[in-house]
């Protein structure tokens, strides 16, 4: 019996070193969409202080879905964060379906910041 209490406790340890790392990686991940998002915040903000009225409302509106996308991914971190071994498996799966359904929405709204940035350059050149 000491044995199978000996490789019982073992075999816990693997799987919570197994979950750690699985949540380790997660983090990563959404880290670096987070990364991204401040990247874009950035841009927007840059962008933002040589606008003039009309363009400063359009990348407002652009800072505002950033923001919004942000809180999502913090969400998303706290989640993680805050899963224990009996909740990972649940936390997981929904954290990556979220997170497929933020790279898909972020993709969009990055093509469409990139976009809009452009014409708002544009804009800005022209006047100069």
């Amino acid at each position: 019996t000491c044995n199978s209490s000996s490789e019982r406790d073992e075999e816990l340890t693997t799987l919570q070193r197994d979950i750690q790392k699985e949540k380790d990686k997660v983090t990563r991940d959404i880290n670096e969409l987070r990364h991204d998002i401040d990247g874009q915040l950035e841009e927007v903000e840059i962008q933002l202080n040589q606008a003039d009225e009309k363009v400063a409302g359009e990348l407002k509106d652009l800072r505002r879905r950033l923001i919004a996308e942000r809180d999502t991914v913090d969400q998303l971190l706290t989640k993680v964060r805050n899963s224990t071994e009996d909740t990972w498996n649940e936390i997981n799966r929904d954290v990556k379906t979220e997170m497929n359904e933020g790279k898909i929405e972020f993709s969009r709204v990055k093509q469409k910041i990139k976009d809009e940035l452009d014409t708002i350059k544009q804009k800005i050149d022209s006047k100069i």
